[in-house]
């Protein structure tokens, strides 16, 4: 049965809002990258972490193939032509910059193979893909502002604003005020992970001190009907990743997942891949267990697929485009 809802949704074309860029690229392309490199494969029990601890060793040995500007455009089009196959027509993708850079990567060649990617990939075929860059909270409050730096030096039509991820760690809010408040003045928008490991009050504090359009998971905010009254009326959607969030470790099971709770306190909410390689999901899948095994009915996964568009920073022309798919 999910098979055939997983089909379904396949087939239908959404948005997607919370996708790391370095999470999504298929197993095909990273080893056909190891092998070009001389290195060994990649094997598939490497994703099978049982933490974020283990979840970014991950993260770092995949994203460490990615060394010049051909990589990076390789890998570009590889995200664009897996969003294409999941019939995603408008992505907004995350992508870490300054994680790169520190690793040795030159950032001329690094932005200039994603861009000439992404654009390449779209001239194939009638989708949008978007970039947020990524501030990771591990390399403290610097990073923000170089993250605009490269914004600044770097300019190109794909970017749209800035994300704010990593571990919720104590007092890893209020350093980054500056940078999202720089960010906004520079008309960037604004969107921040909290609530994925975290209790409501994380939430709370980040929208009151970074102001962010959305939140990245957030699913800690159902603790709290006060945040999520918050969420509601200032209309702040949740990017919701259910694998992700069971897999992690932020959710106890599918089943418990708050998705239900949070819809009907009226809490805006997307469904996501979130990094779907390392989770072995994909987008019509989430909407797949969403319906069979969190229990959600057709009208409300509707609902959902129509977040991803209502909630997207689509300027017109853009969504004038997916519009007509």
């Amino acid at each position: 049965m999910i098979d055939a809802i997983q089909d379904r949704f396949r087939a239908l074309p959404k948005a997607e809002l919370h996708v790391h860029l370095e999470g999504a690229l298929p197993l095909e392309f990273l080893n056909r990258l190891a092998a070009d490199k001389g290195r060994d494969p990649i094997k598939p029990d490497i994703f099978a972490f049982k933490n974020f601890e283990e979840f970014a060793l991950c993260f770092f040995t995949t994203t460490s193939l990615l060394e010049n500007e051909e990589d990076f455009y390789q890998a570009a089009r590889a995200f664009v032509e897996a969003q294409v196959k999941e019939n995603i027509v408008y992505t907004e993708c995350s992508f870490m910059p300054g994680f790169h850079v520190k690793r040795g990567v030159k950032p001329e060649a690094m932005f200039q193979g994603l861009y000439s990617g992404l654009q390449d990939g779209m001239k194939q075929h009638p989708v949008q893909v978007k970039i947020l860059f990524s501030i990771s909270r591990m390399f403290g409050a610097e990073a923000g502002e170089e993250t605009l730096d490269y914004i600044r030096r770097f300019p190109d039509d794909h970017i749209l604003g800035i994300d704010l991820a990593g571990m919720e760690v104590p007092d890893s809010i209020t350093p980054f005020a500056s940078c999202f408040k720089e960010a906004r003045a520079m008309g960037l928008e604004t969107v921040a992970h909290a609530g994925e490991f975290s209790g409501p009050d994380h939430v709370a504090q980040t929208i009151e001190i970074l102001r962010p359009k959305r939140i990245g998971h957030g699913l800690g905010a159902a603790l709290d009907n006060r945040v999520c009254r918050m969420l509601a009326e200032r209309d702040i959607a949740l990017e919701l990743a259910p694998t992700s969030n069971v897999l992690l470790g932020a959710a106890a099971s599918y089943e418990k997942h708050p998705l239900a709770k949070l819809m009907e306190m009226g809490v805006p909410v997307t469904l996501n891949s979130d990094d779907p390689i390392f989770f072995s999901t994909s987008l019509s899948r989430e909407y797949a267990i969403a319906r069979t095994i969190m229990g959600l009915d057709e009208d409300s996964l509707m609902a959902i697929l129509a977040n991803g568009f209502q909630y997207g920073f689509l300027g017109s022309k853009d969504k004038s485009r997916t519009d007509d798919q």
